[in-house]
C-alpha cells in the first residue's frame, strides 16, 4: 500500500505596510497555496480544498451520496 502525503502551504500575496497585529487572519484573496519551494498550483483557498478532497464543512458526514475526491497529483 503506498501511502501520499500532501505537502502545502499558503502565504500571503501581499507585503505588509506596518507590522500586523499578532492575532491578524488574512482574508482567502491574500493567500496563494502552493507547494515548499514558492510554487503557486492553487491561485484560492477553494481551489486548493476541491483539488485536494478537503470538506472543511464535514458534508460527507451527513449520511448523503457525495462524489468522490479527485486522485492527489
Amino acid at each position: 500500500m503506498r501511502i501520499k502525503m500532501l505537502i502545502a502551504v499558503a502565504w500571503r500575496t501581499r507585503t505588509f505596510t506596518q507590522a500586523p497585529d499578532e492575532n491578524d487572519v488574512p482574508a482567502d484573496s491574500d493567500l496563494a497555496f502552493g507547494i515548499s519551494g514558492g510554487i503557486v498550483k492553487w491561485h484560492s483557498k477553494t481551489a486548493f480544498l476541491a483539488a485536494n478532497g478537503i470538506d472543511l464543512d464535514a458534508r460527507a458526514l451527513t449520511g448523503r451520496k457525495m462524489s468522490p475526491a479527485p486522485p492527489m497529483r
